[in-house]
C-alpha cells in the first residue's frame, strides 16, 4: 500500500516523508487510529521488541490521524538523547516553542500546548522512562493533546493504553502453496520489495518460494531482520541465505547509512535493549537463552536465579515482558508459559557465551527437566495420565534439548535416567521419530552399559518403540536384553512387560504357541507381585493372541479381566487399546453394533489423550465394520482416514490394513482393477515389514477378486498360499474365507467331491468359532452347490438361513455378488413353484443354525457325479488316515498324543479332525468316538 504519510493535509506536521512503501499493516493501522480517537485514551503506547516497526507504524496511524487534530501532528525522535531531562526541551524545539531566558521550559511548554488540539509522536521512549511523568503533567493540562509513545517497554504512568506491535503475518505452514498464495503474506512482500531494491531482477517464484518462506519464519516476522536479510540477495541466494541463518548476528549487517546506527545491524538493534536492562536482568535474560520453545516461571526460576526466591525471578520476568524481549504466551493450560523470539533467543545465547555461563546454565536446565520426566512418569499409566502426557507434550521441546545435551557430552548415567522417565512418553507419542533415535543413540553412550533398571527401562522402551515401527530385528534384540536385565535387578514390571512385547512380536510373525509361551513367562514374572496394571496389561495382549487364533471365547475372559485391571488403575490409555482389540474379536464373529461402539469408544478416548497412532487402528476397524453394514461412502472415508494419518506417522502396518479395507471396498462394489491396485499395494506393504496374518489377509482378498472376475487359476493360487499361511497362524476366520472361496471354485469346475469337502469344512469352522459374516457367505455358496446336485429345496433352505444370518447381523449382501446370487435364486425359482420356493426360503429363515448344520452335514455327492473309483471302504467317506486318527480319537488320546502316534504335527491333525467333524456331521470328540463304536471301527 502507499505510504499514508506522503499524503497532502492542510494541518501543520513534521512527519517525515518514508524512502520505501510501508507493507502488510493495514488491520494495526486500524486499530491503532480507532483507540486515538476514543476520548478515554490520551496515551497510547506503542510496545514491541526492537526492530517490530513500531516507528513506522507510529507515524502511519498519525498521517492517518491528522485530519483530525487542527494543530497538527509532530514526531519527535528521543533516540539521540541521554538525559530524561531533555525530553521537554526536544518537544519545545520540534514545536518551535523558545526557551525563555530565565523562565523554566515545563510552564512555557504547558502553556502552549493546553488549547491546540494536537498529536505528539515521541519515538523510542525506552532509554528515558523517567521523564515519563513530564509527559503526563503536559497531557494533565492539555485537554485535546494526545501522545503516541514507541517504547520497549510500557511508560507506567496512569492512563496509559500499550498497543502491542507484533511481528508480521508469517505464511501458514500448509503446502502445496502456489506463489500467488504466498506472495499475500506480508512477511514474504517485505523480503521480495527489499530484495528488489537491491537487485531489481529478483523476483518471488517456484524455486525459491520455500526458502524466502522458512527465512521469514525464522527470522520471526521481525521487519528489520527481513529487510536485512533480503538485502543480501544481492551476492546470494535465498536458499544460501537461509542455510546461513544459524548465524544470523553476523549475517544480518549491512542496512542503509541513513538509517540509526542502532537499526544498520541486527546486533545493533539487540544491544540497544540490552545495555538498558539492569545487571540482575542481564544475567536472568542471558540464562532463557538455554529454553528451546515455550517455559514456566519455575524453569526460569531455576536457571535464572538459581539462588533466589521465585519472587525474584518473577519480578525480573516481569520486567523483561514489559520490555519487549519475553513474550508470555496463553496455551489453554493453568500455567503461564514464556518464550524468546527466535532471534532474540540467538542473542541470548550469544551473551551467555561470552560470559563463560553456558554449560552451568545447560546443566542446571537438564538437571531441572529431568526432575519433570521422572516426576511425570508415574503417573503416565494412571489417572493423571492425560494431565501429564499434556505436560511433557508442553515440555517436548526442551525434553528433547536435553536429551541431546546428555548425548552431545556423552552423559550416559544422566541421558538414560532421562530416557528411562521418558520411555512410555515415547510410546504413547509413537509418532516422535526422534523418540526411537534418542533411546538408541542414548545406549550407546558411555556410562549406560551394565545391568541397571534404568538400562532395562530404556532396552524396553526401545524395543516397543522399534516394533511400532516395523523394525522387528531390532524390536527383537533390545527384548531380549532387557528381559535378563530387568530379572537380575529384580524389576518384575519389565521382566513381564518385555516377555509380552516378544509375544506381540511372535504373534506379529504368524507364531501364536510361541506368543502364548511368552506371554506365560511374562504373567509368572508378575504373578506374586501386586502390580496389577502389569497384569491387566498381559491379559489383554493375552486375549489378543487367543483372538487372532480365533479361540474368540477364551479371548474374551481375557479381555474382561484385563480391562477390570486397568479401569482400576485408571489407564485410559490401555483401556482404549483392549476396546479396540476386544471390537475386532466381535467384528470377527459378525457382532457388528457392538464393534462398532467399542471401535467409537476407544477412538474417543484416543482422541481425548491425542494419541494419534493408535487413533488409525480405529480409523480402519470402524471402516471395516462400515463395510460390512454396506454403509460405503462412510466406510471410505475412515479408510482414507487411516491411511491420511498411518502415511502421516509412518505406521506402515495399519496404512496396508487401510490398503487393504480400500481395496476389499473397491471389490465389493465391482471396481476390480482399482481394488487389485489397493490390495496388491498392502500385499507389498505387508510382505516389507513381515506381518503374516496381514498377508493372509490380503492374499484372501486378491484370491476374491481374481474369484469373481473369473481367473480362476489365480483365484486359486491366492487361496492356497493364504490357507497355507492361516494353518500357520491360526487365523481360522481368514481360513474359513479361503475355504468356501476354493469350495466356489472346484463347484464351478465340476469337481463335485472336492467342492463338497472344502465348502463343508468351511462351515464346519465358521460354526465352531462363531463367525457369523463366514457363515452366512458360505451357506450361500454351499446353496449354490446344492442346486448344481439337483438339491432345489435344499438350496433354497439354506439361502433363507444365509438371509436370516445376514438381517441379524445387518450385513447386506455385497454388491458384486448380487448378480451372481440373482442368477442363483432365478434358476431356483424355474425348477420350482412358487408355493414350494416360498415355504423352504421360510423354512430356511425361520430353523436354527444348528439344524442347518445339521443338514449341511447329510448333504453328500450322488454317485453319478462322483469320479470313477472303486467304492469307499470307509462309512461317510472317511480316508484311511482319517479313519486312523478316528480310532486313536476313540481310545481317549489327545491331539497331541495322536500326532505323536502317526508321526505328524499337532496342527495335521487338528485339520483331519475338521474334516471328520463335517463328515460325520458332529462337533464333539464324543459324538466321533460313539460314530466310530456304533460302525466298528473300533
Amino acid at each position: 500500500m502507499p505510504d499514508p504519510c506522503l499524503r497532502e493535509h492542510v494541518h501543520p506536521h513534521n512527519l517525515p516523508a518514508q524512502m520505501t512503501s510501508f507493507i502488510g499493516r493495514e488491520r494495526e493501522i486500524a486499530a491503532a487510529s480507532a483507540l486515538c480517537r476514543r476520548d478515554d485514551i490520551r496515551l497510547l503506547t506503542f510496545t514491541g521488541p526492537g526492530g517490530s516497526g513500531k516507528t513506522r507504524l507510529a507515524l502511519a496511524v498519525a498521517a492517518e490521524l491528522l485530519p483530525h487534530f487542527t494543530g497538527g501532528a509532530f514526531f519527535v525522535s528521543l533516540a539521540p538523547l541521554r538525559e530524561a531531562s531533555l525530553v521537554l526541551s526536544s518537544i519545545a524545539q520540534t514545536l518551535a516553542i523558545e526557551e525563555g531566558a530565565g523562565q523554566p521550559l515545563a510552564p512555557r511548554l504547558q502553556a502552549a500546548v493546553q488549547n491546540r488540539h494536537l498529536l505528539l509522536i515521541l519515538d523510542n521512549f525506552e532509554h528515558l522512562l523517567t521523564a515519563g511523568p513530564l509527559v503526563a503533567d503536559l497531557l494533565g493540562v492539555a485537554p485535546n493533546l494526545k501522545v503516541i509513545a514507541t517504547s520497549r517497554e510500557i511508560l507506567h504512568l496512569y492512563g496509559e493504553h500499550e498497543f502491542v506491535v507484533e511481528p508480521l503475518e508469517l505464511p501458514k505452514h500448509s503446502f502445496p502453496l502456489d506463489v500467488e498464495a504466498v506472495s499475500q503474506s506480508a512477511a514474504i512482500a517485505l523480503f521480495v520489495e527489499r530484495a528488489r531494491a537491491v537487485k531489481s531482477t529478483f523476483s518471488l517464484n517456484d524455486e525459491n518460494k520455500h526458502a524466502i518462506m522458512e527465512i521469514c519464519i525464522r527470522l520471526d516476522g521481525l521487519p528489520l531482520a527481513i529487510e536485512l536479510a533480503a538485502v543480501r540477495v544481492k551476492l546470494l541466494t535465498p536458499q544460501e541465505i537461509l542455510s546461513r541463518l544459524a548465524n544470523r548476528l553476523k549475517l544480518l549487517t549491512g542496512g542503509a547509512q541513513n538509517l540509526p546506527e542502532r537499526q544498520r545491524t541486527l546486533r545493533n538493534t539487540l544491544d540497544w535493549s540490552y545495555d538498558l536492562l539492569s545487571e540482575d536482568e542481564k544475567c536472568f535474560f542471558r540464562r532463557l537463552g538455554v529454553f528451546v520453545g515455550t517455559w514456566t516461571l519455575s524453569a526460569a526460576q531455576v536457571i535464572g536465579v538459581p539462588n533466589g526466591e521465585e519472587e525474584d525471578a518473577l519480578d525480573i520476568l516481569t520486567s523483561l515482558v514489559d520490555k519487549s524481549l519475553v513474550r508470555p504466551i496463553e496455551d489453554g493450560s493453568n500455567e503461564t508459559r514464556f518464550v524468546l523470539l527466535e532471534t532474540i533467543r540467538e542473542y541470548a545465547l550469544d551473551c551467555l557465551t561470552r560470559y563463560d555461563e553456558l554449560e552451568d546454565a545447560r546443566r542446571r536446565h537438564v538437571e531441572f527437566y529431568l526432575r519433570v520426566a521422572e516426576e511425570a512418569e508415574p503417573h503416565l499409566q494412571g489417572r493423571e495420565q492425560r494431565r501429564e502426557l499434556q505436560r511433557l507434550d508442553r515440555e517436548a521441546t526442551q525434553l528433547w534439548a536435553a536429551l541431546r545435551w546428555s548425548i552431545e557430552h556423552d552423559e550416559g548415567s544422566i541421558g538414560l535416567r532421562m530416557a528411562s522417565a521418558l520411555s512410555g512418553y515415547f510410546q504413547v507419542r509413537s509418532s516422535l521419530s526422534e523418540g526411537r533415535n534418542w533411546l538408541e543413540e542414548i545406549l550407546a553412550l558411555n556410562g549406560a552399559e551394565g545391568p541397571t533398571v534404568f538400562r532395562a527401562k530404556v532396552l524396553y522402551g526401545a524395543g516397543v518403540v522399534a516394533f511400532m515401527h516395523n523394525e522387528l530385528a531390532l524390536a527383537r534384540a533390545r527384548l531380549e536384553e532387557s528381559k535378563p536385565i530387568a530379572k537380575s535387578v529384580e524389576e518384575h514390571r519389565i521382566e513381564a512387560l518385555s516377555s509380552a512385547m516378544l509375544a506381540q512380536l511372535e504373534l506379529h510373525q504368524g507364531r501364536g504357541e510361541d506368543a502364548l509361551a511368552n506371554v506365560e513367562e511374562g504373567m509368572q514374572a508378575i504373578e506374586k507381585t501386586d502390580d496389577r496394571w502389569c497384569k491387566g496389561i498381559l491379559h489383554s495382549i493375552f486375549g489378543k493372541i487367543e483372538s487372532r487364533q480365533s479361540n474368540f471365547e477364551r479371548a474374551y475372559v481375557r479381555y474382561h479381566i484385563g480391562l477390570v485391571l486397568l479401569r482400576e488403575a485408571g489407564d485410559r490409555r490401555n483401556q482404549a487399546d483392549v476396546m479396540a482389540d476386544l471390537a475386532h474379536t466381535m467384528r470377527q464373529q459378525g457382532r457388528l453394533k457392538t464393534a462398532l461402539f467399542l471401535y467409537e469408544r476407544s477412538l474417543s478416548l484416543f482422541e481425548e489423550i491425542e494419541d494419534r497412532w493408535n487413533q488409525i487402528t480405529c480409523f480402519n476397524g470402524i471402516g471395516d465394520i462400515l463395510r460390512l453394514q454396506g454403509r460405503y461412502t462412510e466406510a471410505r472415508e475412515h479408510f482414507e482416514a487411516g491411511r491420511a494419518l498411518a502415511t502421516s506417522l509412518g505406521n506402515r502396518q495399519e496404512r496396508s490394513t487401510a490398503l487393504a479395507g480400500l481395496g476389499q471396498l473397491e471389490i465389493v462394489q465391482g471396481n476390480m482393477q482399482q481394488g487389485a491396485r489397493f490390495l496388491k499395494e498392502g500385499l507389498r506393504l505387508t510382505r516389507e515389514i513381515g506381518h503374516t496374518p496381514g498377508i493372509a489377509l490380503l492374499l484372501s482378498g486378491l484370491g476374491e477378486l481374481e474369484h469373481i472376475s473369473g481367473n480362476l487359476v489365480d483365484a486359486v493360487a491366492y487361496y492356497e498360499q493364504c490357507l497355507e499361511l492361516t494353518q500357520k497362524t491360526g487365523d481360522k476366520v481368514t481360513m474359513v474365507e479361503a475355504l468356501f472361496g476354493l469350495g466356489d471354485i472346484a463347484r464351478v469346475q465340476q469337481k463335485h467331491v472336492q467342492a463338497c469337502t472344502l465348502l463343508k469344512q468351511s462351515l464346519h469352522l465358521a460354526w465352531e468359532i462363531g463367525d457369523r459374516p463366514g457363515l452366512a457367505a458360505a451357506l450361500e455358496v454351499f446353496s449354490w452347490y446344492c442346486r448344481q446336485l439337483d438339491l432345489p429345496e435344499r438350496a433354497v433352505l439354506f439361502l433363507g438361513t444365509a438371509e436370516m444370518v445376514r438381517e441379524g447381523l445387518q450385513m447386506p449382501l455385497p454388491p458384486a455378488w448380487s448378480v451372481n446370487h440373482e442368477q442363483e435364486v432365478a434358476a431356483l425359482r424355474e425348477v420350482l413353484s412358487e408355493a414350494v420356493f416360498n415355504e423352504a426360503w421360510v423354512y430356511g429363515k425361520t430353523m436354527s443354525l444348528k439344524l442347518a448344520m445339521s443338514l449341511v452335514a447329510r448333504i453328500s455327492v450322488p454317485e453319478e457325479a462322483k469320479p470313477s473309483q472303486p467304492a469307499p471302504s470307509y462309512p461317510a467317506n472317511l480316508t484311511a488316515r482319517e479313519v486312523d486318527v478316528l480310532r486313536l480319537l476313540a481310545t481317549g488320546m489327545t491331539d497331541s498324543r495322536i500326532a505323536e502316534t502317526l508321526v505328524v504335527s499337532p496342527r495335521t491333525i487338528n485339520t483331519h479332525l475338521r474334516s471328520i467333524y463335517a463328515k460325520l456331521g458332529v462337533s464333539s470328540r464324543s459324538a466321533a468316538t460313539r460314530f466310530a463304536v456304533e460302525h466298528k471301527l473300533v
